[in-house]
């Protein structure tokens, strides 16, 4: 059974942008006739009228028809679209840095780290905490308790309004560190991308 039996019709599909529901990923794209853009079903752009908007199965069908992707949510992408989930993956090879070079819990600069990526530390905590179910100075003093550390592959691929969609292949373990701890390393793609902070005008 395919995730498309949820949204067979286009009223479940509006529901499903509506809630921005991730399970819908893969499954449709949907376009704007007003803007001429086309959006992955998670896309944060202020919601279209349903009068207003058309299904595709895939994005190749609504390019062909003169639409354009979307530049905030970039469905174009298959890999890599999701930048909560890279500054949470980028966070945690941070954090596996700092222990494996005698880093402490007081080391850990959180509003720095948030100012390097144009976000505020509450946003950074927000987005942490919503991929992983705790704090980055919780889990980062868990793993100097010697708890076991998260693997790239137990991130989920989206979460959006307290659901989320489980990565579907298995992806290299961010174990294994970095040979220095500089942000720009870490951080590289997520900064000066506004998409960072899709989720917090709504």
């Amino acid at each position: 059974m395919t995730l498309s039996v949820n949204f067979l019709t286009s009223e479940d599909k509006y529901d499903a942008i509506k809630d921005r529901n991730p399970k819908a990923e893969g499954v449709f794209v949907y376009a704007v006739k007003t803007t001429g853009v086309v959006c992955r079903p998670t896309c944060s752009a202020r919601l279209a009228l349903f009068k207003n908007i058309l299904f595709f199965a895939t994005l190749q069908e609504a390019i062909e028809l003169g639409f354009r992707p979307c530049r905030k949510c970039k469905p174009e992408i298959q890999m890599g679209w999701n930048r909560h989930r890279k500054l949470v993956i980028a966070l945690i090879a941070l954090f596996h840095e700092m222990q494996a070079t005698g880093r402490s819990a007081g080391d850990l600069k959180l509003a720095e780290i948030a100012k390097s990526v144009h976000i505020s530390k509450w946003q950074l905590i927000k987005v942490f905490k919503r991929y992983t179910g705790t704090t980055p100075m919780k889990y980062f003093q868990g793993i100097l308790d010697g708890k076991k550390p998260l693997r790239e592959n137990d991130i989920p691929n989206v979460v959006t309004k307290k659901r989320e969609l489980g990565p579907k292949t298995e992806e290299k373990s961010t174990d294994g560190g970095e040979s220095s701890v500089h942000l720009s390393v870490y951080f590289e793609g997520i900064l000066d991308d506004d998409w960072v902070t899709e989720f917090y005008g709504r």
